[in-house]
């Protein structure tokens, strides 16, 4: 199996998982499950292209993915 696809499947389950924690009410209101949603997306989205990058674009791709993390959960 790709690596793409695998990528993808992966991201499809995750994504029914966080659907199925919200509808169960297991995600709180701290970090809202459609904000969990679109990180998961964008990620994935920017992930595809991780591997063509040299070690130093990686690097830079790696922080700016971080701070994506942290805009998201930020209060």
């Amino acid at each position: 199996m790709s690596p793409v696809l695998c990528l993808c499947m992966g991201t499809g389950l995750f994504k029914a998982k966080i659907v199925e924690a919200q509808q169960a009410g297991v995600v709180n209101k701290t970090i809202p499950a459609e904000h969990l949603l679109s990180l998961v997306l964008r990620l994935s989205t920017v992930q595809l292209d991780y591997c063509n990058l040299d070690k130093r674009g990686s690097t830079e791709l790696r922080a700016s993915m971080m701070e994506a993390v942290r805009r998201v959960v930020a209060p």
